[in-house]
């Protein structure tokens, strides 16, 4: 078995097994993916059952408080895909950005869990979804109810596919794009705590029309080539600047700066939103 090169936060460096993942502890752990180059990943890594990984984030430094190395255009990717449970408890720190003076936060969905990357609901993998949600809502209180539980992952019927939701938010980002943290929230609120099926079109443009996105109701309800050729476009960008950046997962941030694109370090997203919010708004701009 080949080794991986772990960094720890005292830049303490191992060498571990590759692909090893250990339990999360109070402080936190660090898990290596067994990628080419070596990287660090938070503790809420997962190793999903199809053998692939729903979040992995190398560690990097904050950006540089120097202000002869740093102006920055303060403009914050926020790389998600509206399916991924994580994602969903990172809200509070993704609403907290959205009001911010500090940033202006850009969405960009991944396209992590639709087309190659959808699935059927199968018993192995709502068992699974359903211990790594109980584990999140523990960490961030974000809830996840029986009725999400019973209605959604024990529906055999229902896919496990984000491309539905990912042209809803695409077409409020055409149509309103100042309310598109608003439409996620919705989005995620109507799966995980409702239990609707966020993959259907018509539980979709309800979504969108409780807040008054009649437009973007309306371009969802098309759902004509123009707004699949933008959805796809967003998700062509973020893997692109994923990959520009070395991350390996969502959620990510990005922060745009004068000498490129920096991946922020995210490891207090889930365990102390306020924490992540000061620490960037911190940095001079």
């Amino acid at each position: 078995m080949g080794l991986q090169r772990e960094q720890r936060g005292d830049d303490e460096q191992v060498d571990l097994p590759a692909a090893r993942f250990e339990e999360p502890a109070a402080n936190g752990v660090w898990a290596v993916a067994p990628t080419p180059r070596a990287i660090v990943c938070f503790w809420h890594t997962e190793r999903l059952p199809t053998g692939g990984f729903s979040s992995c984030s190398p560690v990097l430094p904050w950006p540089s408080s120097d202000p002869r190395e740093k102006s920055l255009s303060r403009t914050l990717y926020y790389l998600f895909d509206p399916l991924c449970g994580w994602c969903y408890g990172a809200g509070a720190a993704v609403a907290a950005l959205a009001g911010s003076d500090a940033v202006d936060l850009e969405l960009l969905p991944s396209g992590l869990f639709q087309d190659e990357g959808a699935r059927p609901l199968d018993a192995a993998f709502a068992a699974y979804a359903w211990a790594n949600d109980q584990r999140i809502e523990r960490l961030t209180g974000q809830p996840f109810s029986r009725r999400y539980r019973e209605e959604v992952l024990a529906n055999r019927t229902q896919r496990f596919d984000s491309g539905p939701a990912t042209l809803a938010l695409t077409a409020v980002n055409l149509t309103a794009p100042g309310s598109e943290v608003e439409a996620l929230k919705v989005i995620q609120h109507a799966r995980y705590v409702e239990g609707q099926d966020v993959t259907q079109q018509a539980v979709l443009c309800e979504a969108l029309r409780s807040l008054g996105l009649t437009d973007a109701a309306q371009r969802m309800q098309a759902s004509d080539d123009t707004l699949r050729a933008a959805a796809k476009a967003r998700i062509h960008e973020a893997r692109a600047l994923m990959r520009r950046v070395g991350a390996q997962g969502v959620p990510t941030f990005v922060l745009d700066s004068e000498v490129g694109p920096q991946l922020l370090p995210a490891g207090a997203v889930h365990s102390d939103p306020q924490a992540f919010l000061d620490r960037l708004t911190a940095s001079p701009a």
